[in-house]
Parts: structure tokens; sequence; C-alpha cells
């Protein structure tokens, strides 16, 4: 039975190019993203074209051939200006499998970890066969930040971890090198490794 998470992203982690639309202090993500957010944190949901200070939208308002995230700051501001956890979407994921009691089903390698206040942290060594890599935060409200690499990756350059309001255990893709994490309360999690 499939089951639906929502996925908290940062928008303004670097990951994503901005461009300016053709009205003035409407700025959107190029490329646009593989589905449409739930909402936008900070941001009001607003209409394409006439969006106030603080608002977004879903949309396409500059012949771009795909909707993607509009968004208008207070003062015109441009997006990139911004650091990682300003922006942050929340977007609607289902899946096909069900997760109990918000722990991993898969769990052939689980690694606790602690990570320290505001230190970016070596998680984990990737193994060569590792297919995903899973994160379950024992920690409620602690918000996660990650990224692969071979050495330690400057704050700038991580990425929030996936991860619902209710639901505590999250999946990010692996990426080449070693996983790192970073919190800014600190906190117990669980790293499982899928082969």
């Amino acid at each position: 039975m499939a089951t639906t998470k929502i996925t908290s992203l940062s928008l303004t982690d670097g990951t994503y190019t901005w461009a300016e639309s053709a009205v003035t202090g409407e700025f959107y993500i190029v490329g646009g993203l593989d589905s449409e957010p739930t909402s936008i944190s900070t941001l009001a949901a607003g209409t394409v074209g006439t969006l106030g200070n603080e608002e977004w939208d879903w949309a396409d308002n500059d012949t771009l051939t795909y909707n993607t995230v509009y968004v208008h700051l207070t003062g015109s501001v441009d997006p990139t200006t911004l650091t990682y956890s300003d922006l942050v979407a929340q977007v609607s994921e289902t899946l096909l499998y069900d997760v109990v009691g918000a722990k991993p089903k898969v769990t052939e390698t689980v690694t606790p970890v602690t990570l320290a206040a505001a230190t970016v942290t070596l998680a984990l060594t990737v193994a060569a066969n590792t297919r995903t890599v899973q994160i379950w935060d024992e920690d409620t409200g602690a918000a996660i930040w990650y990224a692969y690499a071979t050495s330690t990756p400057a704050l700038a350059n991580m990425r929030a971890v996936p991860s619902g309001s209710a639901l505590a255990y999250s999946e990010i893709e692996r990426g080449e090198g070693n996983l790192y994490l970073y919190s800014v309360a600190g906190g117990d999690v669980k790293v499982v490794e899928g082969a």
C-alpha cells in the first residue's frame, strides 16, 4: 500500500538556479522542480505576475514550457543572495511502500550518530555497493542537513534532509563521496545503508 511523505527541500542552498522573470521583482527556478510544493516557509501563496511581497506561486509566466516556483521577496531581493535555510519548500511525495512507526523497513547496516550542535560531522563512510542511505532522526524537531563529499563540506553546500512534520524517518539518494551531516541543535540520528 502506498503512503505519502512530505519532504523539506531548500530552494536556496545553491542547488537551484534562479532567474528574474519578465515581471519586475519576480524570480523563478530555472528547470523547475520534480513536483509542486505544498508550501514554502515564510511565504504566502499568490498569483504569478502579480505576486506581492513574500509571496510565491507554481506556474509558467515566461514561456518556459514547464511549471516552476516563482517568488517575490520584499525589496525585490534576488533569491541567490539568500542562505541555505531561508526558503524551504514542503513537497508531497507518494511512496510505493509503507513506513511503519517512523522506522526504516530495510536495515542492512545501521550506524548510530550523535551530532554535536552546529558542527559538520562525518556520519558515514559510504560503501561501494551502497544504493541508498536513510536518515532516521531520533530527536523530534531537529533540522538536519547533509552532503556527500570527499572532505568536510562548507555548510552552504549542504542540503536539507527530507522529512515530514510527523515522519521522522527519511531517505536520501546516495551521492559521490562520504556522508556528512549538520544540525544547528545537534542530536542523535541513525544512518541506514541499503545495498
